[in-house]
């Protein structure tokens, strides 16, 4: 299943493929994932679950994600995508390359 990130900071898209559980779901896996700057130890997001990354690809830049996002205005555009545009962010994903080849890395999400 692929799994699409949006940076804010950086104004890059990350595509990972074949992102798939490697726990049942739980709280506060890993506290210090996305931790909480007021309750230092505590998850902002406590819902978490493991996963393995099989193919993780190179970050697009806004540059590359801008053209597919019809409805993109200016220095903003609406979080959820259509079923086109998220299938044309994928091929570019695809396109953009492996960013970490054969890792099976492991993260909380």
């Amino acid at each position: 299943m692929p799994f699409l990130a949006f940076d804010e900071l950086f104004l890059n898209v990350y595509c990972i493929f074949f992102v798939q559980a490697a726990s049942f779901g739980g709280s506060n896996i890993d506290p210090t994932a996305w931790e909480d700057k007021k309750c230092k130890g505590e998850s902002r997001f406590p819902a978490q679950v493991k996963i393995h990354v099989r193919k993780l690809c190179k970050p697009l830049e806004e540059d590359a994600f801008r053209p597919v996002l019809h409805h993109y205005d200016g220095p903003k555009f609406r979080l959820e995508l259509s079923v086109p545009e998220t299938l044309d962010l994928l091929d570019l994903c695809e396109q953009a390359g492996v960013w970490s080849p054969a890792a099976d890395t492991h993260g909380i999400a």
